[in-house]
């Protein structure tokens, strides 16, 4: 019998939890294997593991566990096992987890890195800018990619494109899905390592994330960063107005989007949802015709935080610093103006 502290425990799980599968097409891939006081996930795109203060070994569903970890109030637990499960003492509580002692997934044949190398700086912020830029249409591979060079970070969905200039540390340009490299944003990643078919991140407690990694050629977008445009001065307090729209916006979990409107003098934000919408209008120095795109609210944020001018010509709307470049599609609007949001000019 062992006694553990929960909260450790349960700290180094959660860290783990990205390589989980949210549909099990592999065998164990909603579960988290215990070999040798480490824990492992793997979803075949995502694989992590993290030195967690308890010797198991054998897999064990994760969402059970993590949510009754979570809920127990004992600083202290005892755990014990044999090859059908494990069980946790708790004072006055206890609970049962099956277990299956043979681990099916790959853990064991996952490529180890032979060194490590420290992370850029800014490498996590970067993949927080250029991330919301990936499309989620599945069914254009590279479009959901982020595209990692020696030199850039980019991501393009065929309507908006944004590139981080820096120094990656990669010998050559890979592909990278959104879906997994954005895991280690809050992660605190700190070195970096690439093998033959993944790119692996560590934290300083230990827990490594690898991301399956593509060596596909990513479509030339040096074209679309030529064009500038003419300057406009970004209304104050934007980012705030992106968030009151996400409240409805983020009802689209996977396509999360607010739609800027354009015209003389106004820029107009909007959100929307199943149980209704949001609207509020800023005053711009823009002079020309009407005209519209859609935007993560997140990154519309960002962009409001770090710039307050833009170019805009009848194609795209620009926005650059000394590292990040941020272009997106304009059109004409697609829909007019309700009665009441007129009424807030």
């Amino acid at each position: 019998m062992q006694t553990i502290n929960r909260a450790n425990l349960l700290q180094q799980l959660l860290a783990v939890q990205p390589g989980l599968a949210e549909r099990e097409i592999i065998e164990q891939s909603s579960c988290v294997a215990f070999v040798k006081g480490r824990a492992y996930t793997y979803n075949d795109e995502v694989s992590c593991s993290a030195e967690v203060p308890v010797k198991l070994s054998g897999a064990v569903p994760a969402k059970t566990l993590l949510s009754i970890l979570g809920k127990m109030p004992d600083e202290e637990l005892e755990v014990e096992e044999d090859d059908a499960e494990v069980v946790f003492r708790g004072k006055g509580r206890r609970f049962k987890l099956r277990k299956e002692a043979k681990i099916a997934l790959p853990v064991d044949k996952l490529e180890v890195p032979d060194a490590w190398s420290k992370l850029p700086k800014n490498f996590t912020e970067a993949i927080d800018m250029v991330r919301h830029s990936a499309s989620s249409d599945k069914s254009r591979f590279k479009l959901t990619c982020v595209h990692l060079s020696p030199v850039h970070v980019e991501a393009c969905d065929n309507f908006q494109l944004s590139r981080f200039r820096l120094k990656t540390g990669l010998k050559q340009s890979v592909l990278v899905k959104k879906s997994s490299i954005e895991h280690i944003i809050g992660m605190g990643m700190v070195e970096m390592s690439e093998t033959d078919t993944w790119l692996h991140f560590r934290n300083p407690a230990g827990v490594v994330l690898s991301c399956r990694r593509y060596v596909e050629k990513y479509h030339d977008v040096d074209g679309v960063l030529k064009e500038k445009g003419k300057p406009i001065v970004l209304p104050k307090r934007l980012g705030d107005a992106a968030d009151r729209a996400s409240v409805f916006s983020s009802e689209a979990a996977n396509d999360n989007q607010v739609r800027v409107r354009l015209q003389e003098g106004l820029l107009r934000i909007r959100g929307v949802g199943e149980v209704g919408w949001y609207t509020e209008t800023r005053k711009v120095t823009y002079d020309g015709p009407e005209l519209e795109f859609l935007i993560s609210p997140s990154l519309l944020g960002q962009i409001a935080d770090k710039f307050r001018e833009a170019f805009v010509d009848s194609n795209q709307l620009r926005v650059e610093g000394p590292e990040w470049v941020f272009v997106t599609c304009l059109g004409k609007p697609t829909d007019k103006v309700s009665k009441s949001e007129a009424e807030e000019k």
